[in-house]
């Protein structure tokens, strides 16, 4: 994934255990080290602003692969 790439991911918004679709243009990435252990970090602009999306706790996937 690089920057400009539309992507779509799940979250869990509220206290329900049912996770929300969402979606956003990639801003930047980068590699955050935490607890000894490096994570893929993507910022993202969503609809609720930039968001960090991290490597560790959540999948996302490219919309736009024909890009």
């Amino acid at each position: 994934m690089k920057v400009g790439d539309l992507v779509e991911w799940e979250w869990y918004l509220g206290t329900d255990w049912e996770t929300t679709k969402m979606t956003g243009i990639i801003l930047r990435t980068s590699i955050k080290e935490l607890s000894g252990e490096g994570y893929f970090i993507c910022h993202v602009m969503s609809n609720d602003g930039v968001v960090e999306v991290r490597s560790d706790t959540t999948v996302m996937r490219m919309i736009n692969a024909d890009r």
